[in-house]
This record gives C-alpha cells, structure tokens and sequence, in this order.
C-alpha cells in the first residue's frame, strides 16, 4: 500500500516539473497566434433580367478583437450602382470597424445594374486589416431587354349634345412602354358651321405616365336634332406605332309643338259659315309628322311634316251654324306629343246685335278709315256688333271671302255690309258716323 503511494507521488511531482519548464513557451504561442476569420457566402454570381442583385458575405471572429477595413471596389459602367450594408448602416465604398472576439457580422452587398447599358458588372469586397487580406469578387449579369414602346387609349366615344353645346371628350393617353414623344392630329368630318379643337397637340410622357387629351366639337344653334358631327384623333408616337379613335357627337333630338289660335270662340249669324285658323309651330330641333282630328266641321289637311321651328296653318270650316257649339281639335305629333285645341261658335248673341261684313284689302290706302272706324265701333257698342273681315283682293284671301263677294254686288275698297243688307262703301274721316247710323236702324 505505501508503495503504491508512494508511485502515485512521484508521478505528481515529475508533472508539476514538466509543467514549469513548458508553460512560458505556450503562453507566448497563444499570444502571438494569427488572428481568424471566417468568410461564408451562398452564391457569388446572379443572371437577372430586372431589379437588384443582393449578396450575403458572412465574416466572424474567432480571435482577438481586431481593426479592420471594408472596402467595396467596382469594376462597372456609370448607369449601375453598388453598396454594401451591415448593423443597419450603409455605405458606398469603403468603412473602417472594430470586430471583437467571436462577433459575427453578415454583409448585404446590392448591385444595381442599368439594363439599358453594360451587360455585366462586378464588384469586389475587401476585409484589410494587420493580419489579414481578404477579398471576394461577386458577378453580375444584366439581361439586357429590347426597349419597347407601346401605350392605350381609354375615353367615351360618343356623346350627345344639345344645339350650341359643346361636346367634350377626355381621351386618356397611357404611356406603358419606354419614354415617348406623342405628336397629335385632328382630322374633322363637321356639317358646316361645326368646330373643334385640342388642348394640346405635342407632349412627352415617362414610363407608365399618363395624358388626359382634351378634345371639344362645338354645334351651332342652328343644329337639328340627329346632326352629327365626328373628328378623327390621330396619336402619332416617335417610336410606337400610330394609333387613330373617331370621336362622335350627335345633337340630341327634342320633340314638342305649339298651337296658337287667335280666335278660339266665334260668333256669327245663324246658317253662316265660319273658319278658325290654327298655327301649328314645331318649337322642336327635330323634323316631325302631325295628324289633326276634329268632332266637327272639315279641316284643310288631316297631316303634315314640319321641319324645326317651321310652322303651318291649319283651318277648319263649319258650314252652315244653326246652334252654339264648342268642340276641340286634337293634334298629334308622331314623336308621341298630344295636345287640343278648344273652340266655339255662338250665334246666340247675334240675334240681339248687328253683324258686320267688311270687305279690305292690304293694298287699299282709304281702307285704313274704314279699320280704325270698325275698332271704335267695337268698342262702343262692345259685343253688339260683330265684324268679319274678308280680303279677296290679295294674299290673305280665303275661300269663303270669294264666295261672299259673289253674294253681294260689290263696288270696291272698302265696302261694309250690316246684317247683310245695308251697305256702306268708301274710306274717309266721317265713315265712323255712316257705320254708326247703319247700327242704330
């Protein structure tokens, strides 16, 4: 047993010696060793076709704290760019930094290449320091695509208007090639009178850049309903392809009439003929059809075509009146407008008073005695005395004023009949007492 104690001692003693003897020189070695890094990265070539190209360099520490220096150099055209970034700080080209022991640090290194340009660009990272020299060449190669130049058109093509309006459009120009220079041209199919125009005719647009062209066709007012006017915009690009869109504005059709009857209500002797006159007035902008309709008596036409804002007299004859009536006219426009006309004829009154026949002419100078005699008459013995005028001897001549010039023996201009017997001719100032003494028999 002590002698086995004994060994065990020994041996102690003999390793605690060597350990004396050798421990300086380890020391020293462990001082002085090279310091480490480790550089690890996934891929240092990428083939792209468009956006960045980013690389991962890792480096860490397995010695001593150490200075060192990043350095990003580039072997590329002006058109790219390049970077590099760590711990949330970037930088162009090159930075100086303290690694300490065991740090791990990952480096984003991003080429961005001109695709219009140089087909390949490189980059070198560079670690410096005392005791270390690394560097590493990453590789880029730019896709470089054929440039393309294309662009839409978007906009209403159509548009309906009122007369003397203006038609607007807004034709929207989307540039979604390469930047392009646009020239523009306004072919104009217009009825006469018709105008139109652009808000601008020269431009450039950027990539994915749009222009809202603005293009106006004016009507005139003597536009009518369906006229249409159209231009032809052409979209001439510097390198695109020519690109044309016809643009249409249409007057919008308005439909209506009016009537106008100057004397709705009649009174004449008993078996005596009477006429109304009705003006029928297509206040539209469209030409239409018009169909008449009536309870009594014969009418001159039973339809007409009116173009905008023409007008037509329309008549109608009630032979031989024995009674009071009333009654209408109906008209009807084929656009689907109705409207009547209320009318009569009395002959109730005529029985206590006198009715008068006056017989003018528009070219007959005296006559204008005989006007102003009748008007004071009128008033005098207000509804009294009724008159009817009758022009046979010019352009206001009716059928019936004829046929009563045949039923008396006339002389001339003017010429006044009262109840159809007492006869007074002539236009001269005292004619208002003639007519006054006829009256009061």
């Amino acid at each position: 047993m002590f002698l086995k104690y004994l060994t065990s001692t020994v041996i102690l003693c003999l390793f605690m010696l060597g350990y004396l003897y050798i421990s300086p020189e380890i020391e020293e070695s462990w001082i002085n060793r090279e310091p480490e890094i480790n550089f690890h990265f996934s891929e240092d070539t990428k083939e792209l076709s468009s956006g960045d190209a980013s690389f991962i360099l890792t480096i860490k520490n397995l010695n001593s704290e150490q200075n060192v220096i990043f350095r990003l150099e580039k072997e590329m055209s002006d058109g790219w760019e390049a970077n590099f970034c760590f711990n949330d700080i970037c930088f162009l080209d090159h930075t100086n930094y303290t690694m300490k022991n065991g740090e791990n640090i990952d480096v984003l290194i991003t080429v961005t290449p001109d695709y219009d340009e140089q087909e390949e660009g490189k980059v070198r990272f560079l670690v410096l320091g005392d005791k270390i020299d690394y560097e590493k060449e990453f590789c880029v190669k730019a896709i470089v695509q054929e440039k393309v130049y294309r662009y839409t058109l978007t906009g209403e093509k159509e548009l309906e208007i009122e007369a003397s309006k203006t038609a607007e459009f807004s034709v929207s120009l989307k540039n979604t090639g390469e930047n392009d220079s646009y020239s523009l041209i306004l072919e104009k199919n217009l009825p006469e009178e018709w105008k139109a125009s652009l808000s601008e005719d020269k431009f450039t647009l950027e990539k994915n850049e749009t222009k809202n062209i603005g293009v106006y066709i004016i009507s005139p007012l003597t536009a009518e309903g369906g006229d249409e006017g159209s231009v032809s915009l052409k979209i001439i690009p510097e390198n695109a392809e020519e690109k044309e869109i016809i643009l249409k504005a249409t007057i919008k059709k308005d439909y209506d009439f009016h009537i106008r009857c100057l004397e709705p209500e009649k009174y004449v002797p008993q078996n005596y003929d009477v006429i109304f006159s009705m003006e029928i007035i297509n206040t539209g902008n469209s030409r239409d059809k018009y169909y008449f309709e009536t309870e009594e008596g014969i009418l001159s036409e039973n339809e007409t075509e009116l173009d905008a804002k023409e007008n037509y007299i329309l008549e109608l004859t009630i032979y031989s009146v024995q009674e009071d009536k009333s009654f209408k006219v109906k008209i009807t426009s084929e656009s689907g407008i109705e409207k009547n006309v209320e009318l009569s004829v009395k002959t109730e009154n005529l029985k206590k008073g006198v009715f008068a026949e006056f017989f003018t002419a528009t070219w007959c100078k005296p006559c204008h005695y005989a006007d102003e005699a009748v008007e004071k008459m009128e008033e005098e013995y207000e509804k009294k005395v009724f008159c009817i005028q009758y022009h046979p001897g010019d352009s206001m001549k009716k059928d019936v004023s004829e046929l009563r010039l045949e039923y008396y023996t006339f002389v001339g201009y003017p010429t006044m009949y009262f109840n159809g017997a007492h006869e007074t001719v002539g236009g001269y100032k005292g004619v208002t007492d003639k007519y006054r003494e006829a009256i009061e028999e």
